[in-house]
């Protein structure tokens, strides 16, 4: 599923599968993702303002240029590259295989208080980014 500029207000896409899908310079406004099936997803140039993630699968996905504000959020094994995630909260959120290339991915304030930050034997932040607290 390809999306291209578009823009969704207070859809609730609860447990919904969006398997493969890529969407480019949309914009998602109070839109709940929670238990949705993210794998393999591609965002460019989005935003996700006030969205809600919780428990989402979001497994090898690849985020470049992509704002998450204000949003609740589970990076479990997802990649990002020059994202900006203002003002999200991380509370309780799986951290396992995550990536962050670049800086910018995490600006105050964010909360990261029960967040699981665990090993993958490999080092958790790639590209000399980092995640300021």
């Amino acid at each position: 599923m390809v999306w291209k500029q578009k823009e969704f207000i207070d859809e609730d896409w609860e447990d919904r599968v969006f398997e493969e899908a890529e969407w480019e310079g949309c914009r998602f406004v109070r839109c709940n993702f929670r238990e949705a099936v993210l794998k393999e997803w591609v965002t460019r140039s989005s935003v996700f303002e006030a969205c809600d993630f919780t428990g989402a699968k979001l497994n090898a996905s690849h985020h470049e240029g992509t704002a998450f504000l204000n949003c609740r959020t589970d990076l479990y094994v997802s990649r990002f590259a020059s994202c900006k995630m203002t003002g999200s909260g991380f509370e309780g959120a799986r951290m396992e295989g995550m990536t962050i290339l670049r800086r910018g991915l995490v600006s105050h304030p964010a909360g990261l208080s029960g967040s699981q930050w665990i090993s993958t034997g490999r080092q958790p932040f790639s590209g000399g980014g980092s995640v300021p607290m």
